[in-house]
């Protein structure tokens, strides 16, 4: 018998009636809606945020990592010797990225952007309130890389299609070689001056 009746259902943020909202998923119980429509015709402020994480999306890489890029260069240009074998590698990691299909993390700010659960305002974007949901999605991972890797990747991205059976493999890849970017530029941004 089921004794969860009483339970509040989660229902669909407020929204204008012209925006038609859907549920599109359920993660850890938090159930996440979208716009029936395509990205480009998401209300404004969401539409805008979703450009610039499809700009990340483009470059391979998260706004985060370039500050941190540039953060590790600065740092080597202003040691007394210049190591420029830790220039050299930077460049690699930024070479490698150019031919990434796609990077997790812009692929996880995309989304956080086109899904929203019923707490959020489908017009407003909140950068703090969005790298907690992003962070819960990754502590599910089991449930958020069958959805990710269906239907909605596919529509938000749709170079991918058809790359379905090896995109788990290559993203498991990607993430790997991305947390060893990091941490080399973690290493070089911690060194003290």
């Amino acid at each position: 018998m089921n004794f969860q009746f009483w339970k509040k259902k989660q229902k669909a943020p407020k929204h204008k009636p012209e925006h038609r909202i859907v549920e599109a998923f359920t993660i850890n119980g938090i159930k996440y809606f979208k716009f029936d429509t395509d990205i480009g015709n998401m209300p404004y402020q969401r539409g805008l945020e979703a450009l610039v994480f499809y700009e990340q999306v483009r470059m391979r890489c998260t706004r985060e990592y370039l500050d941190q890029v540039v953060e590790a260069i600065d740092k080597i240009l202003h040691q007394p010797k210049i190591d420029v074998f830790k220039i050299h590698q930077i460049n690699v990691h930024l070479k490698e990225r150019l031919t990434w299909v796609i990077e997790t993390d812009s692929i996880y700010n995309l989304a956080s952007v086109v899904f929203f659960d019923s707490t959020e305002s489908p017009y407003h974007y909140d950068h703090d309130y969005n790298k907690k949901k992003i962070a819960n999605w990754k502590k599910h991972a089991s449930e958020t890389h069958d959805f990710f890797l269906q239907k909605p990747l596919i529509d938000f991205i749709p170079f991918l299609r058809g790359s379905n059976e090896n995109l788990q493999t290559y993203l498991a890849v990607v993430e790997q070689m991305n947390q060893a970017h990091i941490k080399y530029l973690s290493a070089i941004n911690s060194i003290k001056e």
